[in-house]
């Protein structure tokens, strides 16, 4: 089985002391990610004419430390012109950094070789990358075993009727 093209699932996005839930699409050269399957999007990093590096993190045996984490870096490749009369600012060609982390080392191994090839296999069918049936549910157990707290955020249902809880995690840095 190959690891490109058109993936998605459930990964944890880190963000400093914080760790939250997302559900992430990769697609056509972009990765994005939501506060759930089918719910607001939260952020996407462009791959396409960027240079990529994913970087498995070292494992961590620390309380309050969340396990199977990978950053991706993508730095746009080129620079646009500008012209005297483009008022459009020049890309100042900055590192945009996104760490996240798997709910085990192979699903974060997945996700990383996915994302190093994605222009590769974009021609492959769709894939979901997870380690069990219920992915959500295991990254929750995951920030719990961690040691960290959890703070709830609403976000609109499956049906945008209903408010839903989502899980914004305070990680604990020692």
């Amino acid at each position: 089985m190959s690891y490109g093209g058109n993936v998605e699932g459930y990964l944890l996005k880190i963000d400093g002391d914080e760790a939250r839930t997302v559900y992430c699409i990769l697609d056509e050269g972009i990765l994005q990610y939501f506060s759930r399957m089918g719910g607001e999007l939260l952020g996407a990093i462009a791959l396409s004419g960027s240079k990529v590096d994913v970087f498995l993190l070292p494992p961590v045996d620390e309380l309050g430390q969340v396990p199977h984490q990978f950053r991706v870096d993508a730095q746009s490749r080129n620079l646009p012109n500008r012209r005297r009369n483009n008022r459009q600012p020049m890309n100042d060609g900055k590192i945009r950094t996104i760490t996240f982390a798997g709910s085990t080392r192979e699903v974060a191994d997945q996700w990383a070789i996915s994302i190093l090839n994605w222009n590769r296999y974009s021609w492959e069918d769709g894939q979901i990358i997870c380690s069990s049936k219920d992915e959500y549910r295991n990254l929750q157990k995951i920030i719990s075993r961690s040691g960290t707290t959890n703070e709830k955020t609403t976000v609109c249902s499956t049906h945008y009727s209903e408010p839903r809880s989502s899980s914004i995690i305070k990680m604990h840095i020692f």
